[in-house]
């Protein structure tokens, strides 16, 4: 048995994630213990047994990083949960939880193609393409869409250029 939990990887540790609810086998008497089995660095199980039941909150308490994984799975192990009497004589059950990051768009652009220094030919007319940039987004989940422009605070020189919002010349 498995599910699917889904998480922003800006989510700040400490956030609960979601729970499991293992009922006790009435005829053993013992607890319902659930273990998280792995990864321990990034999630912990709380646990709050009752004679008849077990719940464990799923607990972040890392700092997760889409560009380095993107999706984990958590194995999870109850001890003596319950069974069917005369069918059943297992006292241990799996299940793994996976944990989708999903991205948040927090990288800035990279620029691929923008030249550090540009020399303008005397003869270039209004209108000539004197330069064309090239950027494509810093984050790895869905990309977004760049958008070109130029920044006139403290250029005096930005009133005679124009850049193409989508080429980038």
């Amino acid at each position: 048995m498995d599910f699917t939990s889904r998480l922003s990887y800006d989510t700040k540790p400490g956030k609960e994630l979601d729970y499991l609810l293992v009922r006790a086998n009435s005829w053993s008497g013992k607890p319902v213990y659930i273990e998280l089995w792995q990864p321990k660095e990034l999630f912990t199980i709380r646990q709050r047994q009752t004679p008849s039941q077990t719940r464990g909150v799923i607990t972040l308490i890392g700092e997760l990083d889409f560009e380095t994984q993107s999706m984990y799975t958590l194995t999870m192990y109850a001890t003596d949960p319950y069974t069917e009497p005369g069918k059943d004589t297992r006292n241990i059950a799996g299940l793994n939880v996976v944990v989708v990051v999903q991205d948040v768009q927090d990288v800035p652009p990279i620029f691929t193609l923008a030249p550090p220094l540009t020399r303008l030919n005397n003869s270039i007319q209004p209108g000539d393409v004197i330069l064309r940039v090239h950027a494509e987004d810093g984050d790895k989940g869905v990309p977004r869409e760049i958008v070109y422009g130029l920044v006139s605070e403290g250029n005096p020189f930005t009133p005679f250029f124009n850049i193409s919002e989508t080429t980038g010349e």
